[in-house]
């Protein structure tokens, strides 16, 4: 869902519970795997791009968006000012909810903006006889084919839902292709164009007609529960882009508040350990629960999985979370 990228990374081994990642190392990342798929087609690197900004990204803000972590695990019991990996003991005040982050290094803040913009500029390319579909999420494009004006709207609920629907305008009709990314996750696509040929091209469908003002193209996913081996014996969860986690209760602690304002520092506790004899059901047990209203958020109303006696959301949704699961327990 994340990665492993911090200031102390040398000689360690990747782990979910006791390596970390800062936010802006996953900014950079995610930016090289765009500029890689950008520059090679491949879409292995556009797939990692997307599953970065849903899960390890989304991961690292607060429910209100007043506040990010500078460094979080993929496993996250505690945020209190300490690391807890066997590797590093001492204090690090990157463990904590901050507006600011001003006593380690004001970067990671102000990266968190950039997010977003950085995504949505990644998001469409131009074909010799085209345009590419990227990566999905809300958003309108305006862009010019062969000197005539062209706007798409996607509409979608994605990643927290499976279907998109994308709105064309063209100032004249106009042929050419839209390359839609198909994603490693997903089982099938289902794509409804009316009077299009549609054709399979290098991981791409590929969807061609003579496009003008009104025409609209709808995608449907089909996206089945993935367990996923780690190098540690563990296996997560995913289901489409969407890395599942087991939500831990929490307290938070303030520890410093900014005058005249109502930001704070502060670090978040778990309410229990229950999180520490969590069983995973085999993956046919589950049941997905889409969103219960059209105005989905990340908090509060996304889409769940249900197991025996289990119920994981988004880990972008989480703040604290057990991500990561023994596999002797599925």
């Amino acid at each position: 869902g994340a990665g492993h990228g911090n200031e102390w990374l040398a000689g360690l081994e990747a782990d979910p519970t006791y390596t970390s990642a800062e936010f802006c190392c996953l900014l950079e990342l995610r930016n090289s795997l765009s500029s890689m798929f950008q520059k090679t087609g491949d879409i292995q690197f556009a797939d990692h791009a997307e599953k970065l900004t849903y899960n390890g990204m989304m991961g690292f803000r607060s429910p209100d968006g007043a506040a990010i972590t500078y460094g979080k695990g993929d496993n996250c019991y505690v945020l209190d000012g300490h690391h807890h990996g066997p590797h590093e003991k001492e204090k690090n005040v990157r463990y904590k909810y901050s507006p600011t982050h001003s006593d380690p290094a004001v970067c990671c803040v102000p990266n968190y903006t950039r997010n977003l913009p950085y995504f949505l500029d990644q998001m469409w390319l131009k074909a010799e006889d085209g345009l590419v579909a990227a990566m999905y999420a809300p958003s309108e494009l305006n862009t010019s084919l062969n000197g005539s004006k062209v706007n798409i709207t996607q509409d979608t609920q994605y990643p927290l839902g499976d279907e998109i629907t994308f709105s064309v305008e063209t100032e004249d009709p106009i042929p050419f292709a839209i390359y839609l990314r198909k994603p490693v996750w997903t089982e099938r696509m289902d794509i409804n164009c009316g009077s299009c040929t549609q054709s399979e091209v290098k991981g791409f469908v590929k969807v061609e007609k003579k496009w003008e003002a009104g025409d609209q193209l709808r995608v449907s996913f089909h996206q089945e529960v993935q367990y996923h081996q780690l190098a540690n014996e563990e296996a997560y969860i995913q289901r489409g882009p969407l890395v599942y986690a087991y939500p831990i209760p929490h307290r938070e602690e303030v520890i410093k508040q900014y005058e005249g304002t109502d930001y704070t520092d502060y670090y978040c506790y778990p309410l229990n350990e229950e999180y520490l004899s969590v069983n995973l059901p085999s993956r046919e047990e589950w049941t997905f629960a889409p969103s219960s209203t059209s105005e989905v958020s990340w908090y509060g109303n996304g889409p769940k999985l249900t197991g025996d006696n289990i119920t994981v959301v988004p880990m972008g949704s989480t703040v604290l979370r057990r991500v990561t699961f023994p596999t002797g327990s599925k």
